[in-house]
């Protein structure tokens, strides 16, 4: 009987007849269990609705006080943070501007001169209504420059609230560390606490310094919080206020500050204040429940508050809800419960009876054309097979079509990077020889010279010789140098890092001479690593060589090559101050004939760079942008 069923003349009729009656049986049970359950989940849950609101009110309560009470300890906690960071940039303001003031009089007038003219600039510089300021003490521990009169005086022997020779170790802390920062409490007649920032100047014994209170600190802690709690008050029932441990208010949406309200009781005669101030200090938070007017509403109510207690402060912050506001919202909610249950049977059945009817419309449609299909999807399946073979045997070719247009395509941009890299060369080798040519002329002018006034020996002639033998010498190791650059690396050799880089410098360091561009360099390692020697000399060619060219007539033009050593690799730095690469050309920079040199450059030198770094070394090649210029930092592998 099954096999009779599932006859392929049989399947377009069971089509039409299974997913109909699936349907009808489907839609019954769904309707029945669905009332059923949803009838008797809601008896329980308008009995659990109040009291899980209530929780939930609570918890909302516990987290909005508790990411209020971490915002003021994370703020307590690193409040030195932001007041070391403005004590540093205080401070190298005035470094700077005494710097600048040393720097440009100094040589045209006369020190004491100079010294008046740093310090009236550094008298003007103070904060916080003249409460903050700079202070300027020599290394003998005389006070150059202070606000007070009775601290305008030798301060070596000077002791603070705690007793401390705080000036001598201002002096010991500039002269080991160049700066640093002291806690005090620097003033006996004025006890607090004072994180100071002093930094040496590196002139006339001088080191600067300024301070700030903490007191201070913890005002703008409190007034910032207090602004946050003023914007975030929208709710008229859901409102904070903050009092201290003796009842006084120090932040409340309607009641005067300062106000002592330790005895405010509410209606039935119930001090909450005295309570809240109570349970917040005895157990750091606590609930009072008691009866207050809803602002929203304008009636009495039973309220629920949530009291915290943050000791650094003195605080005891607050906040609560309303119990007028949790039945009106179980009210809502159990009406719109109601409905919601009804919409959804009423759902249900409809989608039911819309989905039986397309189904029997769409099976009616389509069950005459069943078999088509089938025959049509076997022969598709086919010509797919077909076409898929063909694709395999294709594809082999393809690749190897695609890889061979490739490897063509380097070899010629190695060739056009040959090229260009010749160019330079030559250029280079015509500066390395101008000033050994020059100085040969003069040397046969020399000897011409002698001649002519009767004066040409032996020994001056021979001295003459070894005069220009040495030139001819040095020419030709120049001629050695650029040739061992071009002979190709067949196996990587072991190489000395720092003599590798000076071995690059020296082929270009005559035109950088002549373009009155300076060489810096940082060497803090002793790495030997197994590298390509002259693609890497080629590598490091065309990052100095760009440079140079960035940096065309610009004034104190600068190159800084670092080697830096870390646990599993070498990085060679090489940067300048040339302005840096444009935002829009970081991302381009490293690819084939792209040049920001208008008509000028290959657009080859980076790509091939990029390409021996990271194909043929395993290393990596990338630039940043610094403040002066731009960095391109060469990573290489150990082993």
């Amino acid at each position: 009987m099954a096999n009779k069923l599932l006859r392929e003349r049989n399947i377009p009729r069971l089509i039409i007849i299974v997913p109909v009656l699936s349907i009808i049986i489907l839609t019954f049970l769904i309707s029945y269990f669905y009332v059923s359950y949803r009838h008797q989940h809601f008896k329980i849950e308008s009995q659990r609705l109040k009291q899980d609101y209530i929780e939930g009110e609570k918890k909302h309560l516990q987290e909005r006080l508790e990411s209020l009470y971490l915002l003021l300890q994370k703020r307590y906690e690193n409040m030195e943070k932001p007041m070391s960071e403005e004590l540093v940039s205080r401070v190298n303001i005035a470094y700077d501007t005494a710097t600048y003031l040393h720097k440009r009089y100094s040589r045209g007038y006369n020190e004491e001169a100079v010294k008046e003219l740093i310090l009236g600039a550094l008298s003007r510089m103070e904060w916080s209504g003249k409460k903050e300021f700079i202070w300027v003490t020599d290394k003998q521990g005389n006070n150059l420059l202070a606000r007070q009169k009775e601290f305008r005086r030798n301060l070596l022997n000077y002791q603070d609230a705690d007793g401390r020779y705080i000036v001598q170790e201002e002096i010991a802390a500039v002269n080991e560390h160049k700066e640093a920062f002291l806690k005090t409490r620097f003033n006996p007649d004025k006890p607090l606490v004072q994180l100071m920032y002093v930094k040496d100047f590196g002139h006339y014994d001088w080191f600067f310094g300024t301070g700030m209170y903490h007191v201070d600190e913890y005002e703008r802690i409190k007034q910032s919080v207090i602004s946050t709690l003023t914007a975030i008050q929208t709710d008229p029932d859901e409102y904070y206020y903050i009092v201290n441990s003796e009842g006084r208010i120090i932040f409340h949406p309607e009641m005067k500050l300062d106000s002592n309200i330790m005895e405010l009781k509410d209606k039935n005669g119930f001090a909450y204040i005295k309570e809240q101030i109570i349970k917040a200090k005895k157990e750091g938070a606590g609930y009072v429940r008691y009866t207050s007017k809803s602002r929203r509403y304008d009636v009495f109510s039973p309220k629920t508050t949530l009291s915290v207690y943050f000791k650094p402060f003195d605080w005891v912050i607050t906040t609560g809800f309303y119990a007028i506001n949790i039945q009106n919202a179980i009210d809502n909610q159990q009406f719109l419960l109601k409905k919601e249950i009804e919409e959804e049977i009423k759902t249900i059945l409809m989608f039911s009876f819309i989905l039986a009817v397309l189904v029997i419309l769409l099976t009616l449609v389509f069950s005459r054309r069943i078999s088509d299909i089938f025959i049509t999807y076997k022969r598709s399946v086919k010509e797919r097979e077909n076409a898929l073979h063909e694709l395999n045997d294709s594809l082999k070719e393809r690749v190897e079509l695609e890889v061979a247009a490739q490897r063509e395509k380097e070899k010629m941009l190695i060739q056009q990077s040959k090229m260009a890299a010749m160019g330079d060369m030559i250029s280079m080798i015509a500066h390395q020889w101008r000033q050994p040519l020059n100085q040969m002329s003069y040397v046969m002018m020399n000897i011409e010279g002698a001649y002519d006034d009767r004066v040409l020996s032996r020994e001056y002639l021979d001295s003459k010789l070894k005069e220009g033998e040495k030139l001819l010498e040095y020419m030709s190791h120049t001629i050695d140098d650029f040739r061992d650059f071009f002979k190709p690396d067949k196996e990587k050799e072991e190489v000395d890092l720092c003599k590798l880089v000076d071995s690059a410098i020296g082929l270009i360091e005559k035109g950088l001479e002549k373009d009155h561009v300076s060489i810096e360099k940082r060497y803090s390692c002793e790495a030997r690593l197994y590298l390509y020697k002259n693609e890497m000399i080629q590598v490091l060619l065309n990052l100095l060589k760009n440079a140079q060219e960035v940096l065309e007539g610009k004034e104190e033009a600068k190159i800084r090559i670092g080697i830096f050593e870390e646990e599993d690799c070498v990085k060679i730095s090489v940067s300048d101050n040339g302005g840096g690469v444009a935002e829009e050309n970081l991302e381009q920079i490293f690819e084939p004939y792209f040049s920001s040199k208008a008509n000028q450059g290959t657009g080859l030198g980076l790509y091939m760079s990029k390409m021996i770094i990271e194909e043929h070394m395993k290393g990596q090649l990338y630039v940043n942008n610094t403040e002066e210029g731009a960095e391109f930092i060469i990573k290489l592998n150990r082993g």
